[in-house]
């Protein structure tokens, strides 16, 4: 049996690419097109080097899943536990469907071409299962993507101090500081005890915060200039003032951003999983600069 390389690599590449492109699209991490080339690159060079008996532990079972993970790694990396295993499960029902795909186009070519129809006929069937797929598979998609668990991590420093906590991309947030219109992301005032001037962290923790009384403390430091009051709306109430600051520095995913951090007095989330809000559009933002 003759094999072109060539033609192998091509067509493995191009498969990878695409269920790389739809298992990020459907776990909702962000794709990256060089990412996902390279780790296409890698399953072609995969599938050429079966051919050739190397390795041949590596196409086990265990090898392919490990493969898969690899590509994964390449294409998306790091990214929280939770989303890494949407992803995997994403890539194998995708692979699954995409080669069920094609051993259905196969049976329905021998079927025609046995009874002597055009081959034409077999797309009636496809696009029905097609349409039926799509139908069925974004509301489903939609149920999956609705669960509020795309996480990232932030890190934020002041002088030579930094802290990392792990913040949801919140799509809800969308808090802006009156000075400069940045992005805010809210973090909780505990979580940033190791940054902040001790008046700071005492009003921050407390539900009115006596943001005059820190004014006061923090004047001619400089801590002074950093300082917010960032504006803001909730349900069950009419508005209020939230007590925030101007890092140095902050980094969303590996990122670098430039957000003002707001802080917050209460736990943003009970089961202790997430310690921040992150707006989406500074999520945008950091993959635009990337």
């Amino acid at each position: 049996m003759i094999i072109y390389l060539d033609l192998l690599f091509a067509l493995n590449a191009l498969a990878d690419y695409v269920l790389l492109y739809v298992a990020g699209r459907i776990a909702g991490a962000r794709v990256r097109p060089l990412r996902l080339a390279v780790a296409a690159v890698w399953g072609g060079l995969y599938a050429c080097a079966q051919p050739f008996g190397l390795a041949p532990w590596a196409y086990t079972p265990l090898g392919v899943l490990g493969a898969a993970a690899a590509t994964l790694a390449i294409a998306y990396a790091p990214v929280p536990l939770r989303q890494a295993l949407r992803l995997g499960l994403a890539f194998l029902g995708t692979a699954v469907a995409l080669a069920g795909t094609v051993f259905a186009l196969m049976f329905a070519h021998a079927a025609t071409s046995a009874a002597g129809l055009p081959w034409w006929l077999m797309g009636i069937p496809l696009l029905a299962a097609v349409l039926t797929a799509r139908h069925y598979g974004s509301r489903a998609l939609r149920r999956w993507r609705a669960v509020p668990e795309a996480m990232v991590p932030v890190a934020v420093g002041v002088g030579a101090q930094e802290v990392s906590v792990m913040a949801l991309v919140d799509t809800g947030n969308r808090l802006r500081d009156p000075l400069g219109q940045s992005p805010v992301v809210v973090i909780e005032a505990r979580a940033l005890r190791a940054l902040l001037p001790p008046s700071l962290l005492a009003s921050a923790s407390q539900r009115a915060p006596a943001w005059e009384e820190v004014a006061g403390a923090l004047d001619g430091t400089p801590w002074a200039a950093r300082l917010r009051l960032i504006p803001y709306r909730a349900l069950g109430t009419e508005g209020g003032l939230l007590l925030g600051f101007r890092p140095d520095r902050a980094v969303v995913a590996g990122q670098l951003v430039d957000p003002t951090i707001g802080l917050s007095a209460t736990p943003l989330d009970p089961s202790g999983r997430y310690q921040a809000l992150c707006p989406a559009a500074l999520l945008q933002t950091a993959e635009r600069a990337s």
